[in-house]
């Protein structure tokens, strides 16, 4: 009957059937593919259905992307078409990224957002391109912060593209607002240590002050110190380093690694009335944390100089060389030496 009345729809679809049912697919793909070339009325239905045999029967998903694009460039709403491209997407294949770069606009267009990404992971699963993956996980960050409404897979897509571009400073940036909303601070530390160990030097520069600031934040202060002191090590030169280095070792009772600090920071500060602060900083922790009350006067000394009406250094300084003058007395008679005014005296000069 086919062959006298080759649009006997009817006909058509009984055979088919008994082709289906009899597991003669390579005939059934035959017969659908003459009633799509006879120009048949429903030939974007024989079209998806061909599409559908050839991806879940016959193992030809190429030919079956071919058919639903096709059907798709015309209706792209059609959502048999639809489930086909992505039967196809998902068998992992060559042709899985092409079915998922057909699909992902659609997706978009249609307000559906978690296969959007689903495409778009599957692209960047398969690109091998740095910048172009790159690319596919920050859309993938995007639509998970926008519509999907979720920092923390946001968080995730953006830190894995950070591995592929260590050098964004914008990318970085974005990662550390991800990771404060997201509350992943604690992983953002972890992730900046890896990604810095293999960025050149200014890269890792960056990387190293942002895990400084997330472990500082989350209150690892130990692991902080140690991060901007590598910092420093590396050969920055601005004061946050060392700023932030003066918080968290007197935060530790680091007394004596906090003077070294607070003498750098004086060294490279250009205002006096800053660096006056600073050595009075020193001469405290050297009095009262230290004990060494000749470091005290010679730093209150040094401020003094940089601020001469100062009546609190002065009075400290006074106070200091008191002190001194007393010890070496205590120290003398305990020695059986007498104290001259002269010996007594070198401490006032100082």
């Amino acid at each position: 009957m086919l062959h006298r009345r080759p649009d006997h729809t009817d006909a058509a679809e009984l055979l088919g059937t008994l082709l289906f049912e009899a597991e003669r697919f390579d005939e059934l793909a035959a017969l659908f593919e003459e009633r799509i070339a006879a120009r048949a009325p429903n030939k974007a239905d024989l079209q998806v259905r061909l599409a559908s045999l050839l991806a879940r029967q016959l193992d030809r998903p190429a030919r079956a992307l071919d058919l639903v694009e096709e059907v798709l460039r015309e209706r792209p709403g059609d959502e048999r078409a639809l489930r086909v491209a992505a039967e196809v997407m998902r068998r992992r294949g060559p042709t899985s990224a092409p079915a998922a770069a057909l699909l992902e606009p659609l997706y978009e267009a249609a307000g559906r957002y978690a296969e959007q990404v689903e495409a778009l992971e599957t692209r960047a699963a398969a690109e091998t391109s740095q910048s172009a993956r790159a690319a596919l996980l920050r859309r993938i960050a995007e639509v998970h912060e926008g519509p999907l409404r979720d920092a923390a897979r946001a968080y995730d897509a953006a830190s894995r593209a950070l591995f592929d571009e260590p050098g964004d400073a914008a990318l970085l940036d974005w990662c550390v607002r991800l990771a404060e909303r997201a509350s992943k601070l604690n992983e953002l530390a972890g992730l900046l240590g890896a990604v810095a160990a293999d960025a050149d030097v200014a890269s890792a520069r960056a990387l190293t002050r942002a895990r400084a600031r997330a472990l500082e934040a989350v209150g690892r202060r130990k692991e902080a110190i140690d991060a901007w002191s590598s910092l420093l090590a590396s050969g920055e030169t601005d004061a946050e380093p060392l700023e932030r280095l003066a918080v968290l070792l007197e935060s530790e009772s680091r007394w004596a690694e906090l003077v070294e600090v607070l003498g750098r920071l004086a060294q490279t500060s250009e205002a006096p009335s800053v660096r006056a602060g600073l050595l009075e900083r020193v001469a405290w922790v050297k009095e009262e944390r230290l004990g060494d009350l000749e470091g005290a006067l010679d730093a209150t000394r040094r401020q003094v100089e940089l601020e001469p009406d100062n009546i609190g250094a002065l009075e400290r300084m006074d106070r200091l060389c008191t002190a001194l003058l007393l010890r070496r007395c205590s120290s003398a008679e305990s020695s059986g030496r007498p104290v001259t005014p002269r010996r007594s005296c070198s401490v006032w000069r100082r």
